[in-house]
């Protein structure tokens, strides 16, 4: 069963049991994608792609004001193995220091291991070269504090197909 035709078959290159359930909101994105790829020519350069914010894993904890150095590493290994729900072996995980006032914080992303090979898999099969992944609500995040810089609290979402972020910043 065919959802739409163009000169590639997105969804018979796709691997109709997991890849059809988490992927099927990049189905139009790949539509619209193969052709500006290849205008782009896209195979000889990178591109970023991002992942739907109900395929990762958020944690935000604040850092002891007393860690430095290696003890704010071991800290944050020690949060992610007591904050992600299966082993760190099966996860690609990041995390990000940032600074509220006078304390520091940090936030954790996690994503399946098996999500991001899968992800990497379709893009392959394009010859599209991927630079970087990052979680939807992330990357709405940075272009609007970046592009916009906006003063005072931001309500953002971006609502899809199966899911819809929802993110407040606040100045």
């Amino acid at each position: 069963r065919t959802m739409f035709t163009s000169n590639y078959s997105i969804t018979e290159s796709l691997n109709h049991s997991v890849a059809m359930r988490l992927f099927a909101p990049l189905l139009l994105a790949f539509v619209i994608a193969v052709p500006v790829a290849q205008a782009a020519d896209l195979k000889k350069n990178y591109a970023y792609v991002s992942i739907a914010g109900n395929l990762a894993l958020f944690k935000e904890f604040m850092l002891d004001e007393t860690a430095v150095g290696n003890d704010i590493k071991k800290v944050i290994e020690y949060e992610a193995k007591q904050q992600i729900a299966i082993s760190l072996d099966e996860v690609e995980w990041r995390h990000q220091i940032y600074e509220q006032g006078d304390k520091k914080g940090c936030m954790i992303v996690a994503v399946r291991k098996n999500i991001i090979s899968e992800l990497v898999a379709q893009f392959n099969k394009f010859q599209i070269r991927l630079a970087g992944i990052t979680a939807a609500p992330i990357a709405l995040t940075n272009f609007i504090q970046y592009e916009y810089n906006p003063e005072g609290a931001v309500t953002l979402l971006d609502s899809g197909m199966r899911s819809t972020d929802f993110v407040v910043l606040d100045g």
